[in-house]
């Protein structure tokens, strides 16, 4: 089950490619990648990338913080 560090660790992910992760946060990355919602990016300077996974989960909760704002 994901959770919010989960979630924010994605988000990171999605807008710099989270490339210092803490050494604290090092397992939930790694939750992050045998799940495939994450993979890593040798070709850029970031280190990780979301799947096609990861980035569906992030829309569908962005789908659905906006239908609850509305």
């Amino acid at each position: 089950m994901l959770t919010d560090r989960h979630i924010a660790l994605m988000c990171d992910v999605a807008d710099s490619g989270a490339a210092d992760i803490s050494p604290e946060h090092l397992n939930e990355m790694l939750d992050l990648i045998a799940d495939d919602y994450v993979e890593s990016d040798d070709s850029t300077n970031a280190r990780y990338r979301l799947t096609a996974k990861g980035r569906k989960l992030l829309e569908d909760r962005a789908v659905e913080a906006n239908k609850r704002e509305a």
